[in-house]
């Protein structure tokens, strides 16, 4: 990310970003949504092409993860 700061980055990955399509129905409501493929295939690049990244980390509540 050279010396970008991460706000910097945030601020130029969001300015390239498009909608993702909504590609998936939702039965219960009778609507659509973007599914997680989709989303992570808008995101992914731009974030990459920015210098970010995505991280997942897991979460303990009392004894459960």
């Amino acid at each position: 990310m050279s010396d970008k700061t991460i706000h910097a980055a945030f601020t130029e990955a969001y300015a390239s970003m498009t909608n993702p399509t909504k590609n998936a129905n939702n039965p219960a409501f009778r609507s659509k949504y973007a599914n997680l493929e989709e989303l992570l295939a808008v995101t992914r690049p731009v974030l990459t092409a920015c210098g970010l990244s995505l991280v997942q980390e897991p979460v303990s509540i009392s004894d459960r993860i």
